[in-house]
Parts: structure tokens; sequence; C-alpha cells
């Protein structure tokens, strides 16, 4: 190694280790010191180790090693992602690197790196002028192309404003007179794209629909370039208990159950901290298939007050720029009326983006996840669409069907229940529950007959044969240890329908016997009902 005028020597700790944790691959020995230039004024060092030859000195460190090309280049595109579109800062996209890539370099290296690839995000003096150059021609030259500023974002103007520094002071780049006209100009064009995009492009409940889709475009972009094995894609414990929650907690609102409803809400809150640093993949489809269902009704108020915690608590977590924090915003202002448009919208980007998904087996749990949500709001036609090819795909169907082909069985009864051809929607989950009985001795022997004794049972509930329907709720109930993680918000729902059904067949001591042997999972939500404020008024009833 040539030592020169420009080499920038240092003392490494006597431990002998780079403060990055690396060895020197090649110290530099006292042999090269002899040809050192005795002008750089560092003579009275070497000579002092030649003096003593005996005398033990810390080696001298040297530059940090250079990361090569070939090791920057297939991560641009991650790099860019994070720093440019996600506007993350440089610290939290180092962070982010190290933690998913295991990439680490200095800040230094970055910068020079993001130089070279012309990703910027400050406005340079020689851009400015440029801008205010164009900015300030005559009127006569009307240019209604949009001015756009580093990265193709488009240009804020007020920026243009500001002093920069030079020679130590801070100085303006217009004068008085240009300064006015950029304002007075910068004004009204603020004013005319504003009144533009409200009257002539989008309404309100558009523009929160778009800010919706645009939030989970950003997330799935940046979810795509993660490593597969760090990614979430299948649904997580997380997912499962806080979802699981506030799925059943609006048909216990509506069926008189308040405080267990709230209760369940309650328990679902607490469980969003957790969930909003994991960031799983169905986070956003868990988000916006729960918050969108008609199944509130006329309990929107609520619907809106969980999700204001959800964004109090996405906006301490991971910033106010985030996607998520965006998409729940929005979520907040959209009324009801609007939300089967958004539903449908988002349903047609996740069927392209689950395409890309490095898993054929998730992404078809993903085709079968949008089925569902297209059910939601009656779409049987798009339902059926994806449904249908998977379905022929899978045949025959073996003993016992697995979890996919679980899934599909209750997609195909669930088509079918909807369009009220009852008997093909009972033809389909019998045959799935006879496979499972062949196999497992019982229909609810596994979790698969479990879901499909559950579905069956909704299905005779629905056709009005309420003493076939207790049955198979009661199956469900019997082998609900077998769901795992998912039991609880199974037996929440169940014992709320079974409870209906029996008090509409006037059972009243089936109806005892019930909720002294299952007082257990309501037990369990006693230390979370929301209790009144003592020192408050409130009507019987109320929470």
């Amino acid at each position: 190694m040539a030592l020169n005028d420009d080499l920038d020597i240092t003392i490494y700790d006597h431990s002998g280790i780079l403060e990055d944790g690396f060895l020197p691959s090649n110290p530099i020995s006292v042999e090269h010191i002899d040809n050192f230039d005795s002008s750089m004024g560092q003579e009275a060092i070497f000579v002092s180790t030649l003096e003593h030859p005996g005398t033990r000195q810390p080696p001298l460190r040297q530059r940090r090693s250079t990361i090569p090309n070939a090791v920057w280049e297939p991560l641009k595109s991650t790099i860019e992602e994070l720093y440019i579109r996600q506007d993350l800062q440089l610290t939290d996209v180092m962070a982010r690197m190290k933690q998913d890539y295991g990439f680490d370099a200095s800040d230094k290296m970055y910068k020079k790196r993001l130089r070279d690839w012309k990703m910027r995000k400050n406005y340079t003096q020689a851009m400015k002028q440029e801008l205010i150059s164009k900015l300030t021609r005559e009127e006569t030259i009307p240019d209604t192309s949009p001015l756009l500023g580093p990265n193709g974002k488009p240009l804020q103007a007020q920026r243009l404003l500001r002093n920069v520094q030079r020679k130590g002071a801070r100085v303006p780049l217009v004068d008085r007179r240009t300064y006015e006209i950029l304002r007075r100009k910068h004004l009204a064009s603020g004013r005319a794209n504003t009144i533009c995009h409200v009257q002539l492009q989008q309404s309100p409940e558009c523009q929160h629909v778009e800010i919706v889709l645009r939030s989970a475009q950003t997330y799935y972009s940046w979810y795509l370039t993660q490593r597969v094995t760090k990614a979430r894609y299948t649904l997580t414990c997380s997912l499962c208990w806080v979802f699981g929650d506030i799925s059943s907690a609006p048909n216990l609102l509506r069926a008189n159950s308040v405080r267990r409803g709230f209760a369940l809400l309650n328990r679902a809150c607490s469980g969003f901290a957790v969930l909003l640093k994991e960031q799983p993949f169905q986070l956003l489809q868990e988000l916006i298939r729960e918050f969108t269902q008609s199944s509130w009704g006329s309990h929107c108020d609520v619907r809106r007050l969980v999700l204001k915690m959800v964004a109090s608590c996405a906006d301490g977590i991971l910033g106010t720029r985030h996607p998520i924090k965006s998409l729940v915003s929005s979520l907040i202002e959209m009324g009801q009326e609007h939300l089967h448009d958004l539903l449908c919208k988002y349903a047609d980007l996740l069927t392209d983006t689950v395409m890309n998904v490095p898993d054929t087996y998730i992404s078809t749990d993903f085709l079968l996840e949008l089925a569902e949500m297209y059910l939601c709001y009656g779409e049987l036609d798009k339902a059926s669409k994806l449904c249908e090819p998977l379905w022929d795909a899978a045949q025959p169907i073996l003993s016992p069907p697995n979890r996919l082909q679980t899934k599909l069985i209750m997609l195909k009864a669930n088509i079918s229940r909807l369009r009220k051809d009852y008997p093909v929607a009972e033809k389909v989950l019998t045959l799935g529950i006879r496979l499972v009985a062949k196999a497992a001795g019982k229909p609810n022997g596994n979790s698969g007959g479990v879901c499909l004794c559950g579905g069956i049972a909704a299905l005779y509930e629905e056709m009005g044969r309420l003493s076939d329907s207790e049955e198979f709720y009661r199956m469900v109930l019997e082998a609900a240890p077998l769901l795992g993680e998912g039991r609880a918000t199974i037996i929440y729902k169940i014992l709320n329908r079974l409870e209906m059904i029996l008090e509409e067949q006037g059972k009243v001591e089936e109806l005892a016997q019930l909720r002294d042997q299952y007082g257990g999972p309501w037990a369990e939500l006693e230390t979370w009902e929301l209790h009144p404020d003592p020192d408050s008024h409130q009507q019987d009833g109320q929470i």
C-alpha cells in the first residue's frame, strides 16, 4: 500500500480492532516508513518508533474498506424505494438495510452512492436558480407543463424562496421584485390547482379512495423487495387474535351483548402495537376487509373510534408518512356508502400484487381470500371467476382435504349459499365433511372438519333447519381446541349463534346448561370490559 499526502493516518485502539469490527487486511509495518515524506510533519512519530524498536506501539488504522459496485447495484432499487418513495431518513434506511439484508455501510458511503445514482431530496443552488428562471420568465410565454424537483417529484415552490448559505452568511437567491413574482405565482397556481382538483377531477371521497390504494401499492412494492425468509406473508398469531376479535365484535354489538362486544374491541386494540411492529403482509388486507364490512351497521361511530386508535398507534410506531398511517387516516374519513367502491378497487389491486408473491401456495391462498372479500359486498361474479379455475384444478379432492382445499370448499359453498342455491352448497359441504370423517373418524376430527361443520351449521340456520344447525354448532364447540390460536374467536361466534338458536326454539334449560358449561370464555373477557366512570351520569344499558 502506497502512502501519499492524501492518506488520513489515525491510531487503532489497543485491542487492534477497527471501530467497524474488522481487522486490518494489510497493516503498515515499520519497513514502509523509510520512504515517508518528512514534509507531512509526522517525522518525529516515526523516528521515535525506529529509535526504540522494542517499544510496543499501537498499529496504524487503515481506511474502511470500500464496497464494490457488484454489491451496491442489486440493492439500488430497494434503497431507492426506502429513501425516495417512502421518504425515509438516511439513518432509517441504513438501519432497515442492515436489519433486513445484513448490509452495513457507513453514512459517507451511502451519501457518495446516492450522489452517483442522482438520488437527491434537497434542492441545490444551481437547481434552484434554474427553476427560478423558468418561473419568472415573461408572461407572454405560458408553460402549462408541471415543474418537477429532485427525482421527478412535484416542485415545492416555497423552498425556492428560502435563503441559502454563502461564505458563512444566509443570503437570498432572488431580489425583492422576483420574490414577489414567485410568491404571487405560487399562490395563484395553488388556488387554481386546488379548485381544479376538487371540482373537476375528484370529490373528497374519491380522494380518500385514491389515498388508500396508493398507500397499499407503496406498502406492497416495498414488501415484495424483502427477503422471502423475513417476510411474513401468511396469517400470523397476532393477526388471528386481533382481527378475530374485531370480526366477532360487530355481531355481539348487534345482538345486544354490548359489554362483550366492547370487551373484544378493547382486547383487540391492545394487540395493535405488536402488529404494527411486525408489519405482516396481510395487515392491510385485514384492516380494509374488517373495517369496510357492512356488519358494523349502526355502529359506524364505534368503527371510527377504533380506527382513530389504530391511526394514533401507527403514528407513534411507524411515523406520520408511513403508508399504513395514511391508509387508516383515510378510512376514518370515508362514509359507509363509499366502502363498496374501495373494497372492489383494492381487491383488483391485490389480485395483481399477489401474482408477484414468490410462492405459489401463498399466492393461491391470497386468491381465495380475495374471493371471500368480493363476497362481502355481493360481488358474486368476481368471486366465482376466481373460484372456478381453482376448484377445477383441485379435483379430485382426496381424504382428508388440506388447508387450501378446505378453504376452497367453504368458498364454493358460500357462493352457492349467497345465490340461494342451497342444495349445491349443502352437497359441497357434505362432501368435505365426509372426506374428513373418512380420515379422522368423525366429522370434527381435525381443524378443517371443525370449519366445515361451522359452515354447514350456518347454512342450516339460514335455511331454517334450526335443530340440524344446533347439532353442528355443538360439534364445533366440542372440537374447538383443535383450532389452535384462533379457537377463542370461533368459540365467541359459535356461542353467540347457538344461544340465539336455543332462544328461538324456546329451549330454556338447554340454554342455561350451555351458559353454565361454556361460561369460561366469556369470563375471560371480564378483565377487558369497559366500566363507566362512576362520576358520570348515564342511562341504563349505556357503556
